[in-house]
């Protein structure tokens, strides 16, 4: 016969309603969507600069880029392959 053992989560408090909260509060209006954040193209027709936090994925070259808000700067090393696969690359 199996010992039981106890429930790690008998103790941790139910934080529902909290979510709940944050989710009602977010505004529609300001959501990001992933592709303002994260783009994929080839590297010649990567936007320009100006909008700190994006990512771009340049396909023909492979590579991944970040914008700091005034430049553009690769991001070395490369990620795994899967991740591009993923992206279509």
């Amino acid at each position: 016969m199996p010992i039981p053992r106890p429930n790690p989560w008998k103790n941790v408090p139910y934080v529902g309603p909290l979510i709940d909260d944050i989710q009602n509060s977010l505004d529609p209006g300001q959501a990001v969507q992933l592709a303002d954040v994260v783009m994929l193209d080839v590297l010649s027709a990567r936007p320009a600069a100006g909008t700190e936090g994006r990512l771009f994925y340049a396909s023909d070259a492979q590579s991944f880029w970040r914008d700091n808000g005034a430049t553009w700067d690769e991001l070395v090393p490369k990620p795994p392959i899967a991740l591009i696969v993923a992206l279509g690359g």
